[in-house]
């Protein structure tokens, strides 16, 4: 099948298998056929892997998808700075990296962004890995009591991404630059980055890639997140002479630009 072909084959098993809780003819029609693939896939009940045949379209799709939109490499990356020794910054979709270990910042359902081609990691990475991921992360939920809550990590398989692994964490919210929480969630925002590294360093990976974490809907501004994992970074690094190249990533331009300045500032 050429990908106009796989893509109509996908549309047509979801639709006919009924198992998407939205109707097909109500989804927005100037998203196209990507738009409404994604978003039955988004709907589709995450207990019920979909068939065989179904799964190796559905791979091959993905893969050559990633493919063709460019593959990222450690190489390919900015270097933070001389004082920052393999620490390295990207204006890249951390989907199409190609590395060991990979961070998602999962949405507190954990089982992907509900809404079809939202602009976020969560989203990406959910939508370019697969159906098999959403899976995978329901039953970690279920083993874990039906929450995730802020600061969990999971670590799951990648499917059709190029990476190794997916680590899967919850970041703090802070609803506004005055909340009181902001110090306890500024604390737990620096534990999350650690954690990550010290699961990374445990499963012996050469690299790891961020997205900057809790930015976006989740309300952190972008200068004192970025500030707050290069504290951890260097931490790390300085505490256990870890060899592990770290990349802090984000296709925003805003948060792009905004790690440059930390960056150059610090």
């Amino acid at each position: 099948m050429n990908r106009q072909e796989q893509e109509f084959y996908m549309i047509d098993y979801l639709i006919k298998e009924g198992l998407s809780e939205i109707d097909p003819s109500v989804v927005q029609v100037g998203g196209g056929r990507e738009f409404l693939l994604t978003a039955l896939l988004n709907a589709r009940n995450p207990y019920i892997l979909p068939s065989d045949e179904f799964l190796d379209v559905q791979n091959d799709y993905l893969q050559n998808t990633l493919i063709d939109y460019g593959l990222k490499f450690f190489e390919d990356l900015e270097s933070a700075g001389e004082m920052f020794e393999d620490i390295y910054i990207g204006f890249e979709n951390i989907a199409a990296f190609k590395c060991d270990f990979l961070v998602n910042e999962a949405c507190r359902t954990f089982i992907g962004c509900p809404v079809p081609y939202h602009d976020c990691t969560d989203n990406w990475i959910h939508t370019f890995a697969g159906f098999q991921l959403k899976y995978e992360c329901q039953h970690i939920l279920d083993e874990r009591g039906g929450k995730m809550r802020i600061g969990d990590i999971a670590v799951t398989y990648s499917y059709n991404l190029f990476c190794n692994k997916i680590i899967h964490v919850v970041g703090p919210v802070v609803y506004s630059p005055l909340s009181p929480y902001r110090q306890t969630a500024e604390k737990k925002l620096a534990k999350l980055y650690e954690n990550c590294l010290i699961c990374a360093d445990e499963n012996s990976a050469e690299n790891i890639v961020f997205p900057c974490l809790s930015t976006g809907y989740k309300l952190f501004p972008p200068e004192r997140s970025i500030k707050i994992a290069i504290d951890s970074f260097i931490r790390y690094k300085s505490r256990t002479g870890s060899k592990l190249k770290i990349a802090l990533t984000s296709n925003d331009s805003i948060i792009y630009d905004a790690m440059k300045k930390v960056f150059k500032e610090y």
